[in-house]
C-alpha cells in the first residue's frame, strides 16, 4: 500500500500536471493566441500521426518473428508454493485423468486382486499365481488353493491328501485338509487327519480347536470339553478357545461354568456381543433373571450387535416383563 501511495505522490509532483501555457511565434514578437496556432497545425498533426502508425505497423509485421525468438526472459517472476506441480504430483495428475484401466481393451488382462466381487470376472481369472521359487510342496498347496477358490472341493482333497502322504509334517496342509473336509462334513476322515497331525504336535492350537469342532460334528460334545479342559492352560487370551468352551458348556446345560468361562472371556472382549448373549441364557437358565436382563441390555447398547442378536435380547426382555 505504501507503494501505491508514493506513486501517487510521485504523479502529483510531476512537472507533466503543470498547465498548458500559450506558443509564441518566432516570427513575430506579439503573442498569438493558442486557437488560432492549432488550427494552422491540425492537418500536419493529422499527416504526421497517420506515417507514425504506419512505420509502426510495418515494424511491427516485419520483425515480430525475430523479435519473439531473440525474447530472453532475465529476471522470472517466482511462482507461488501452491501453484507450483512437481514432476510427481504432475505425472500422478495424469494418470488420475487417464482412462481407467478397466476400460482399456487388452488381449491378456491382468487381474491383481483376487477378492473381487464382480460377477464379469471369472473365477480363473481370480486364482493365485504360483510363484516360481516356491518349494513343490507350497506350489501343491497354492494349487489346492486355487481349486478351492473355484469350488473343485474333492479336487483340491485329493491333491492335499497326496501333499501330506509326500510331507506329513507339514502344518499349513493339514489344516486346509481338515478345513476342507470339515466344510464338506466329512467330520469321521477330518478326525483321523487331525489325529495323525496332533500325535506330532499334541499342543498345536489350531489342529486342537478343528479337532473340537470334529467331534462336535460327530456328536460327541463332551470328547470336545474335554479336550479344552485338558488343554486350557494354552488358552491363556484365545478368545475363540473360550468361545468354544463357553458354548459347549451351555449345549450340556453346565451354566455354571459357562457363567465363569463368557466372564473371562468378556474381560478379554467386552463389547462382543454374542459373549454377552451367552452370559445371559446362563444366567437365566440358573435362575438369575435380573443378572440376565442386564446381560441382554449390554447386547442393545453394543453398536455392533448384529440384528438377530438384538432380536433376541428383545424378546427375552418382552417375556421378563421389563
Amino acid at each position: 500500500m505504501s507503494l501505491v501511495n508514493d506513486f501517487l505522490r510521485d504523479l502529483e509532483q510531476s512537472p507533466g500536471n503543470d498547465k498548458p501555457t500559450a506558443l509564441k511565434d518566432t516570427k513575430t514578437s506579439s503573442p498569438v493566441p493558442m486557437h488560432k496556432t492549432q488550427r494552422r497545425l491540425k492537418p500536419w498533426l493529422y499527416l504526421i500521426a497517420l506515417l507514425a502508425v504506419c512505420c509502426a505497423l510495418g515494424f511491427l509485421l516485419t520483425k515480430q518473428p525475430s523479435m519473439s525468438d531473440s525474447i530472453v526472459i532475465r529476471t522470472p517472476l517466482p511462482l507461488p508454493e501452491s501453484t507450483f506441480v512437481r514432476p510427481v504430483a504432475f505425472a500422478n495428475k495424469l494418470l488420475e485423468e487417464a482412462t481407467p484401466l478397466s476400460q482399456v481393451k487388452s488381449k491378456k488382462p491382468r487381474i491383481s486382486n483376487t477378492h473381487t466381487t464382480k460377477k464379469s470376472v471369472s473365477k480363473k481369472a481370480a486364482v493365485i499365481r504360483i510363484r516360481p521359487s516356491a518349494s513343490p510342496i507350497e506350489q501343491r498347496i497354492q494349487e489346492a488353493s486355487n481349486l478351492l477358490r473355484q469350488q473343485k472341493n474333492d479336487t483340491a482333497i485329493r491333491l492335499l491328501t497326496e501333499t501330506l502322504a509326500l510331507a506329513p509334517e507339514h502344518l499349513v496342509a493339514r489344516e486346509l485338509l481338515a478345513e476342507t473336509l470339515l466344510s464338506n462334513r466329512q467330520h469321521e476322515k477330518a478326525n483321523v487327519i487331525l489325529d495323525e497331525g496332533l500325535s506330532h504336535q499334541p499342543q498345536h492350537m489350531a489342529f486342537l480347536l478343528l479337532k473340537v469342532q470334529a467331534l462336535i460334528g460327530l456328536k460327541t460334545p463332551g470328547k470336545a470339553i474335554k479336550i479344552l479342559e485338558t488343554n486350557m492352560a494354552l488358552a491363556s487370551n484365545n478368545i475363540g478357545y473360550l468361545s468354544l468352551l463357553g458354548s459347549l458348556y451351555r449345549q450340556t446345560d453346565d451354566h455354571e461354568k459357562a457363567v465363569e468361562i463368557y466372564k473371562s472371556a468378556l474381560k478379554i472382549a467386552p463389547h462382543s456381543s454374542a459373549h454377552w448373549t451367552g452370559l445371559a441364557i446362563s444366567l437365566n437358565a440358573l435362575g438369575e433373571h435380573t443378572a440376565a436382563q442386564r446381560a441382554y441390555r449390554f447386547v442393545l447398547d453394543i453398536p455392533s450387535s448384529s440384528p438377530e442378536l438384538r432380536r433376541f435380547a428383545q424378546e427375552q426382555i418382552k417375556l421378563a416383563g421389563l
